[in-house]
């Protein structure tokens, strides 16, 4: 859920902060509205902020870039070159920073069709799905990267967050089984990450008289704070999505890739349907 100011300055490695602090000035001297999403919001979020263990920190950095024309995007590449910091890949989108951090730069917004797409020039061959990015944009809060000097980003909620890597998994099923496996951490350690005192203060109905279901009354809330970040029509796409993915099915694939790791802390396939039942029922509640 979008909150307060994230303070991490101190807390951030100095070749990751001098990244952020380029990409920053670049993108706000063009004039780009941008925000951290992915893996690197992932570990800012739970590792940095609340200590809770990732598994397998990244080695990458990926920004949501809203640009209306590749014109836009081709310049803020080049103006990242500029800095002699940053180097072009044969991936597209990627960048490589003092030749060691991996810099993925996603565009969003007008660059996109009316079916949240995008297509990658110069044969549009790649085409990728941006959708939930504009909402998961407006819905960002902010994280202080130093305060000495000042640097504040916008990043990514662990909400929009979790909506993003639900519709990642499917658009690229079955080759993005670690977005399944972020939507475990994050539903894991939802309470955790700075929800506790919320679920008593915003959602004490979810409390039972006769106990309390740490990850369920979590993943509840999850699912309401996806509710709040998703426009009705990006809602619909998430909710098919956890349709077929609960309830009877003869395959349950996303819960079959969220057990890929030891993240959930269970083996108990019964569990973690609970929990994504319990996402989806938190969704249509927020609507």
């Amino acid at each position: 859920m979008k909150g307060n100011l994230l303070d991490l300055s101190g807390k951030i490695d100095r070749v990751r902060l001098l990244a952020f602090e380029k990409v920053s000035k670049v993108a706000n001297s063009l004039g780009v509205p941008f925000f951290i999403i992915g893996a690197a919001a992932r570990d800012l979020i739970l590792m940095n902020s609340h200590n809770i263990p990732t598994i397998r920190a990244t080695l990458d950095i990926d920004f949501g870039v809203q640009v209306p024309s590749w014109d836009q995007y081709l310049k803020l590449k080049q103006g990242l070159m500029e800095t002699g910091e940053f180097a072009e890949t044969e991936d597209v989108q990627r960048m490589m920073f003092q030749s060691s951090l991996r810099i993925d730069l996603i565009p969003f917004g007008p660059i996109a069709d009316n079916t949240s797409t995008i297509k990658w020039p110069p044969d549009q061959e790649i085409v990728m799905s941006i959708l939930g990015f504009e909402e998961s944009f407006r819905h960002s809060q902010t994280v202080r990267l130093s305060s000495n000097p000042k640097l504040d980003i916008k990043i990514v909620t662990l909400s929009g967050l979790a909506a993003m890597k639900i519709i990642s998994w499917k658009d690229r099923y079955p080759e993005r089984d670690r977005d399944a496996i972020d939507l475990a951490l994050i539903i894991r350690n939802y309470t955790d990450a700075g929800n506790f005192e919320r679920i008593f203060n915003e959602a004490l109905d979810l409390v039972d008289s006769e106990g309390f279901d740490y990850v369920s009354v979590g993943a509840r809330l999850l699912g309401r704070d996806i509710a709040v970040v998703l426009s009705t029509d990006t809602e619909a796409v998430v909710l098919e999505i956890l349709n077929n993915e609960t309830g009877k099915q003869d395959r349950y694939r996303l819960i079959e890739d969220m057990m890929r790791s030891d993240v959930l802390l269970t083996n108990d396939f019964e569990d973690v349907l609970r929990w994504l039942e319990e996402v989806k029922t938190g969704i249509l509640e927020g609507i």
